[in-house]
């Protein structure tokens, strides 16, 4: 881990959010707030003799819920206060899937500082590109992805 000298910005520091059990309740609320609503997702007895055994959170929705978790990142926290970053636009994502969640785990977000660079075209402004994985209650990487972020310095 080191400090990029240009900004300034932590890159290779990681840090972990709180984690968050999400209940039957919530996972049915949001299973219907967001219209995933087949059988994968909303039917207990469908899935029961399914290779998972209960349904599965929407992968889409997942994402949504570690986007979340992010905001309560200790790293979330510093690159604000410390650092002074003040996001502006989000450049682009990229995720994959790597395991399932069910009503009932609890799920963790792990961000990494992966790069940090000036921008070429808005002085003033820089882009953070930052690692974020979501694991579940076994310590199991269940999404895994790069976003990017352009900031006001």
């Amino acid at each position: 881990m080191g400090e990029d000298p240009t900004t300034g910005m932590p890159v290779g520091r990681r840090s972990t959010s709180p984690g968050r059990t999400i209940g039957e309740g919530e996972f049915g609320l949001l299973t219907s707030l967001t219209w995933t609503n087949d059988e994968l997702h909303s039917n207990k007895e469908y899935m029961r003799s399914s290779q998972f055994g209960e349904r599965l959170l929407g992968g889409s929705v997942l994402l949504a819920l570690v986007s979340g978790l992010y905001c309560q990142n200790p790293l979330f926290r510093d690159l604000l206060r410390v650092h002074g970053m003040k996001p502006v636009a989000a450049l682009g994502s990229e995720a994959s899937y790597r395991g399932v969640f069910r009503p009932g785990d609890t799920l963790w977000e792990e961000t990494e500082v992966v790069a940090v660079r000036a921008s070429r075209s808005q002085p003033g402004r820089g882009i953070i590109t930052l690692r974020d994985r979501g694991f579940n209650q076994n310590g199991d990487v269940i999404t895994d992805g790069t976003r990017s972020i352009l900031y006001e310095r």
